[in-house]
């Protein structure tokens, strides 16, 4: 099941272990009915928003691209590309439906991994989580050390703001940033490896 987000209920089954709700998109059909949406590379920290129910992908690109997905709440089923697409850009790999068809999700933002030395990867956090900051969304990246806000027009274009500049973190230095927690007042915890 590598690529996909599982969809599974673990309140609902006698024997402790877990149950697939009768409504994800691939049950009766031959294969895995776990399986929300596919086509993803490397999910890594993503995020349902508390208010509109959207759920954030943040998937770790390969060669050249990372991106976030955005999935409507309640909507599975979603093929977001990968081995034929990374972010917006063909691969040139076969494997599913050819690069850029229209039955593939494209990502709501990308950005090159330009030339870092290795593999990065970037966690997506919800603004209804976050409300003492009020950006509509907050994603970092750990090679890159640096913490975005998202925003999203009433014509779907997205605009992106580099706020590190903005933090100023209690103890060390944003460098190297592996995820984000909150606390229960909706203060933010930018989590960073480069200090221990």
């Amino acid at each position: 099941m590598l690529g996909k987000i599982l969809r599974i209920d673990l309140g609902n089954s006698a024997d402790g272990l877990y149950t697939i709700s009768t409504d994800n998109p691939f049950v009766g059909i031959v294969g895995d009915d776990e399986i929300w949406a596919y086509g993803l590379r490397n999910p890594w920290r993503c995020s349902f928003d508390a208010v509109s129910g959207e759920f954030w992908i943040a998937d770790v690109g390969q060669g050249a691209w990372e991106e976030i997905n955005l999935q409507p709440a309640g909507v599975g089923g979603q093929n977001y590309g990968w081995r034929v697409m990374e972010g917006n850009h063909s691969t040139g790999r076969g494997g599913g439906p050819p690069a850029f068809d229209p039955s593939l999700r494209a990502p709501i933002h990308e950005y090159p991994h330009d030339d870092m030395p290795f593999r990065d990867w970037r966690i997506c956090l919800p603004w209804s989580t976050v409300s003492g900051i009020g950006w509509p969304l907050s994603f970092a990246d750990f090679a890159f050390g640096t913490i975005w806000s998202l925003a999203r027009g009433p014509d779907e274009t997205v605009t992106v703001v580099n706020r590190t500049g903005e933090m100023t973190p209690d103890v060390g230095s944003i460098r190297s940033i592996s995820s984000f927690a909150e606390d229960g007042t909706g203060e933010l915890y930018v989590i960073d490896q480069a200090d221990g």
